[in-house]
């Protein structure tokens, strides 16, 4: 397979499917902002604590990612994949129906803990409770997902996510503004749209996925709790996705000195965080394509392929996500009034937009770099590198630059953008002395691939 696929293969249906997931989010934004700014920036509050359960997921997708890869490459059996398949289910869905009863149950805790202004609080319960309540789904899906792309099947998740935005779109028009019989339910009904097409788009993977990768796959699978291929996800899984979580968790609290300088803080950086996303988009795609294919090439040994490959990823990247920022820095002003016309949340968004070419700079690197090292099972340095970075660096300065320094969010833009040039540094040193390479081959580690 890994001989047979090109990097521009994997890497467009990735871009448009993260173009149209990205959009997903933007459209309950977006909508949300011709209801009222409050709603956006609560449900921008809520995400961020919805997003934590995705990092608890991230643990079994990142392992069965890399896992998978190296097994095509190794040229492993189907009955071997069906095991590793059955273990991500079952932890994934675990987790996912854990993380949906605390985020249903105690939806107002956790609000309070972010210091959710009470104006806000009212649409943060009803979101959470909706979004957060079914997360589980997205657990599923996620697994589902990432079995697909391990195995080069992008194109497939590529037109699911197109399908599952063009409902969300629909029903986001029609529940959220009200249509004829069916009243205007706001916030909840940017919920219920958002839950219903990831519903969707679950039900579609699961049943592409049995039936093209796994046609043999046994549900007895599912009822045997399969310790060993638990053992190696978590092995490599738990380190690749603990520099995700700890990014998160930093951002957490972020988030929470945002809410302390304000209102106006909390809702303009729902609205930056939106349109940026799509600064880093094509880094993103590029960064999981090559992903895939140096795990293709891992399994068979081809580390300088590997080695070579990352590089040129990571400057293409670079090159596409600073032109897009200097879009966004010249365009700022009318970009914003799509979604507001209050003059100060404006005003601090045309700050950001040139900040954030600091910002974009490292996160290349870290997409890309980072994405390449768990492929390569250099799992750990990302995590020891990032909680330095970004609890020493991001997290500190952005309450000395916000609060200390009284340089409000714009200060604390900054900080995280130093965050991601710090830690970009570090990890494209790190792949530049190879390193990773002792991790590289299947059978320089047979623990993680044993019989």
């Amino acid at each position: 397979m890994e001989k047979k696929t090109t990097l521009f293969q994997l890497t467009w249906p990735i871009l448009i499917e993260a173009f149209f997931f990205m959009l997903l989010g933007s459209v309950d934004i977006f909508m949300l902002s011709q209801y009222s700014d409050n709603s956006v920036g609560a449900v921008g509050v809520v995400n961020q604590i919805v997003g934590m359960s995705g990092l608890v997921f991230a643990i079994i997708t990142s392992g069965t990612s890399i896992i998978c890869a190296q097994y095509i490459g190794a040229g492993k059996t189907s009955k071997e994949k069906n095991k590793l398949i059955a273990a991500a289910l079952q932890v994934n869905a675990l987790f996912g129906i854990v993380m949906s009863i605390i985020m249903f149950v105690f939806s107002r805790q956790l609000l309070d803990f972010m210091n959710l202004d009470s104006a806000l609080m009212e649409d943060g319960m009803a979101y959470m409770t909706i979004v957060g309540g079914f997360v589980f789904v997205q657990s599923i899906e996620n697994t589902f997902s990432a079995v697909l792309r391990s195995h080069g099947k992008t194109k497939i998740c590529m037109v699911i996510t197109l399908i599952m935005n063009g409902l969300n779109v629909i029903m986001n028009y029609v529940l959220i503004f009200g249509l004829g019989p069916i009243p205007s339910l706001g916030v909840k009904g940017a919920a219920i749209s958002t839950t219903l097409s990831k519903c969707v788009a679950l039900v579609a993977l699961g049943i592409i996925m049995f039936k093209q990768i796994a046609p043999d796959f046994k549900v007895t699978l599912l009822v045997k709790i399969n310790k060993l291929e638990i053992g190696k996800i978590l092995k490599l899984g738990i380190p690749s996705a603990g520099e995700t979580i700890s990014y998160n968790v930093a951002r957490l609290f972020i988030t929470r000195i945002l809410t302390a300088i304000g209102t106006a803080a909390v809702i303009a950086n729902s609205y930056i965080s939106t349109i940026t996303n799509y600064n880093y988009l094509f880094a993103v795609a590029i960064a999981q394509g090559t992903a895939i294919l140096i795990g293709w090439k891992i399994g068979a040994g081809k580390k300088e392929e590997a080695y070579s490959l990352c590089l040129k990823s990571f400057w293409k990247a670079l090159a596409v996500s600073m032109g897009i920022t200097l879009v966004c820095a010249v365009f700022g002003k009318y970009i914003l009034q799509f979604f507001t016309d209050d003059t100060t949340i404006i005003q601090l968004g045309m700050t950001v937009f040139i900040i954030d070419f600091i910002n974009e700079a490292g996160r290349c690197a870290n997409l890309v770099i980072i994405n390449a090292l768990r492929a390569a099972g250099d799992v750990r340095f990302p995590v020891f590198a990032g909680v330095f970075s970004m609890w020493g660096v991001g997290l500190l300065l952005s309450y000395v630059f916000g609060i200390v320094l009284d340089m409000g969010f714009p200060g604390v833009w900054l900080a995280m953008g130093l965050d991601e040039v710090v830690r970009g540094v570090m990890m494209y040193i790190r792949w530049k002395r190879k390193r990773w390479k002792k991790y590289s081959q299947v059978e320089d580690t047979p623990k993680l691939v044993e019989e």
